[in-house]
């Protein structure tokens, strides 16, 4: 029996064509590897995960929730960067009576994205963990052009950092 009470999935490099294998694919696998058996885990997803694992049908009702938010934009300070994920699944987790402060909660991102995410989960008192086998691949085809390339993701970072930062956000 596991202690984990909640898994939050977090998208990354969508692609424009749903049905392409991405990294939204490679999240959901992890995700589905490392939960779905899981009777204590709760899993909180992003959109486009979310919609993947959803697919399979393989969690049971109540299990598998959408984190409703849209998707990161270049900048990153809009609904959809992982700030906004973490502040609604953190949202989630105290309306279903839990404190997000005492929870244990495992992160399931991109391994270029972890560093960001897990410093962010800070900023809303979450006690969180990388999940196991985090994907690190890369596709071309990623609708958001800083997930195409390792480098990419890295100029990203660090421009985004100043506005981030600026905004509380990191």
């Amino acid at each position: 029996m596991s202690s984990l009470k909640y898994a939050i999935v977090l998208d990354f490099g969508y692609p424009n064509d749903p049905e392409e294998i991405s990294s939204i694919t490679d999240l959901a696998q992890c995700a589905q590897r490392n939960y779905w058996k899981d009777d204590d885990a709760v899993v909180l997803a992003q959109s486009c995960t979310y919609e993947h694992l959803m697919k399979g049908d393989l969690f049971p009702k109540g299990k598998l929730l959408r984190i409703n938010v849209g998707q990161s934009n270049t900048n990153g300070l809009e609904e959809g960067g992982s700030y906004h994920v973490l502040k609604r699944a953190s949202e989630m987790i105290a309306e279903r009576g839990d404190s997000y402060a005492e929870t244990e909660v495992e992160i399931v991102a991109h391994k270029l994205h972890l560093p960001r995410v897990m410093k962010q989960a800070e900023l809303f008192n979450l006690k969180v963990r990388p999940s196991k086998n985090l994907p690190t691949n890369l596709y071309p085809t990623a609708a958001q052009w800083w997930c195409r390339k390792k480098y990419l993701w890295y100029f990203r970072e660090i421009v985004g950092y100043i506005p981030l930062k600026l905004s509380g956000q990191l």
